[in-house]
């Protein structure tokens, strides 16, 4: 009597996930990339600039947050939106990367009640996101960001603004990185902080698989920019490694592999959260060479 068995699409794309991403340090990754709809510092173009980058040279798919000229909730949306997100990294109990994303301007306005309840916190500073007298408290930003639950998920934070000279305690977040540190600052235009990460990307990418925070701030400072960048270190386990796509060149001759070309296996692994851990262990240590395709995920009652 044959076992009738259950077919599983959800596994399927979270196991095909794993695999698109194997050789990556990271399970799954993402961004949200923010402005304000009022924003007249060219932001809208840097956050496009910043969308093909991720894109073209990381393979990391890019959610946008547009602040709205107008409400009375600029912060809990914002905060609401980077929790929505995380969950995916929260339940994944994988290693993930989530990238948060800002352009625009950044100050420490003293004394606005739009900041409250979130600056009446004892310790808090006032440091925020502003525009045309609106403004989101970093404090309500970085405690979304570094919310518990996954222990092995990474954050980098990139600001095309400045940081605040005060600040709070990073928490969770991994690694920072603002076009300068300085309340006062104002963006530069034309060539924005997003565009000169463009070219410090480009300038390291040549024949390197990853590269990390320290290599890019490297690149930057390299370019003699009139206002210095301004990183933290990293605070996690280990530095953040973003890892180039790899594209085969046009002029590179294919090899066709001999015959047969494909090998269906079929894999068993167990019922419980540790199931990806083990298929994403099982993958890692096939060759390059070869390329995982999930063709189906079901359970045998």
């Amino acid at each position: 009597m044959q076992t009738p068995i259950r077919l599983l699409p959800s596994l399927m794309q979270e196991l095909q996930a794993l695999a698109d991403c194997r050789g990556q340090p990271y399970a799954h990754q993402s961004a949200l990339l923010v402005r304000w709809e009022t924003d007249r510092s060219n932001a809208r173009a840097d956050v496009a600039a910043m969308t093909d980058l991720l894109d073209t040279n990381f393979g990391i798919q890019s959610n946008v947050h547009v602040i709205p000229r107008r409400g009375q909730s600029f912060t809990w949306d914002l905060v609401a939106k980077i929790l929505e997100l995380r969950k995916t990294d929260h339940d994944l109990q994988e290693p993930t990367l989530f990238i948060f994303y800002y352009a625009g301007d950044a100050g420490v306005p003293m004394g606005d009640a739009s900041l409250q309840p979130s600056l009446e916190n004892e310790g808090s500073e006032n440091f925020a996101l502003e525009n045309e007298g609106n403004y989101i408290p970093w404090s309500a930003i970085n405690d979304a960001l570094c919310s518990k639950g996954n222990k092995d998920s990474d954050v980098l934070v990139i600001l095309d603004s400045p940081f605040g000279d005060r600040h709070n305690d990073l928490h969770g977040t991994t690694e920072l990185l603002a076009a300068c540190r300085g309340a006062h600052y104002r963006r530069m235009t034309p060539i924005s902080f997003t565009l000169r990460i463009r070219h410090a990307v480009h300038s390291l990418k040549g024949d390197r698989k990853s590269m990390t925070m320290n290599d890019l701030f490297a690149a930057l400072e390299d370019q003699h920019l009139r206002v210095r960048p301004f990183s933290t270190a990293p605070s996690g386990k280990s530095p953040i490694l973003l890892t180039f796509k790899q594209e085969t060149s046009p002029s590179t001759p294919v090899r066709v592999p001999p015959i047969p070309q494909n090998v269906i296996v079929k894999l068993t692994i167990p019922d419980t959260t540790d199931g990806l851990s083990s298929f994403r262990q099982a993958i890692q240590e096939l060759p390059e060479n070869m390329k995982v395709d999930v063709l189906a995920a079901y359970q045998a009652d």
